[in-house]
């Protein structure tokens, strides 16, 4: 049995409006975490968009649904390493036409293992607030996970509420620039506040009016043991080797 669990941070320059690029990028990067071993796999917030878009018709282009052209080109390192992996889309929900920041986790059997819409969304000049009501957990071999994008790691209720919901370990897909709110010191608390494990997985590179090549990414455990901490200028995968005991996620 295992005593620990191999997770892939995929620390992307995202390229504004560029979807194409991005997502063969991150699919390059996910297949090299995969192949490092890594069983679970976190990209950035909105890594094929790109983040600063100003109303739905700016960023239309971009948008696609959870089924999309992102999860056609990660099922198949999903399900040929048995991995999940998480990222970052802008969403359009087929059914109502209403656009999301969301998180997608693709399953290692090849379909949607969860999805998150970002709650605390400063997005509102396109994008539509998740509900509480539903909590974003999904279940692995080795426990629960839960997903919150960025901001919704703010304050304290809606980590609050995934530890409510069962999870050992939190994923936090983000587009964080430095600005004075260090996000490894909320990261950190939210982490010893509810006893659960976070991946912080930040981004790089320039956005159309921000500039990430100073972001950190971020993993710390229940204990406060800081597993990664680290920003880079280029995109990189970095593996993180998570403890566990007796084959699971303490919590």
């Amino acid at each position: 049995m295992t005593d620990t669990l191999c997770i892939g941070v995929i620390h992307l320059d995202v390229r504004h409006g560029r979807v194409e690029e991005n997502r063969k990028a991150l699919a390059a990067l996910a297949l090299e975490a995969a192949g490092r071993g890594a069983s679970i796999i976190v990209a950035p917030e909105l890594a094929v968009s790109g983040y600063s878009f100003d109303s739905r018709r700016h960023v239309a282009a971009c948008v696609e649904a959870i089924t999309g052209e992102t999860f056609e080109c990660l099922w198949p390192v999903a399900r040929q390493y048995k991995a999940y992996i998480c990222t970052g889309i802008a969403e359009c929900d087929p059914a109502t036409g209403i656009y999301y920041n969301t998180a997608l986790v693709v399953g290692p059997d090849g379909e949607p293992a969860a999805f998150h819409r970002k709650i605390v969304a400063a997005e509102r000049r396109w994008a539509c607030p998740g509900q509480v009501s539903r909590p974003g957990v999904f279940d692995t071999p080795w426990g629960r996970l839960g997903i919150l994008i960025c901001a919704d790691s703010y304050s304290g209720l809606l980590p609050r509420s995934q530890a409510l919901n069962g999870a050992d370990l939190v994923l936090v897909p983000s587009n964080w620039p430095p600005s004075g709110l260090d996000p490894r010191l909320i990261w950190r608390a939210r982490s010893l506040e509810n006893g659960f494990g976070i991946v912080g997985c930040n981004r790089t590179g320039l956005d159309r009016m921000m500039d990430c090549r100073e972001c950190r990414s971020y993993v710390v455990t229940p204990q406060g043991t800081v597993l990664l901490d680290e920003s880079s200028s280029t995109s990189t995968a970095w593996i993180v080797e998570y403890p566990l005991v007796n084959g699971r996620l303490s919590s």
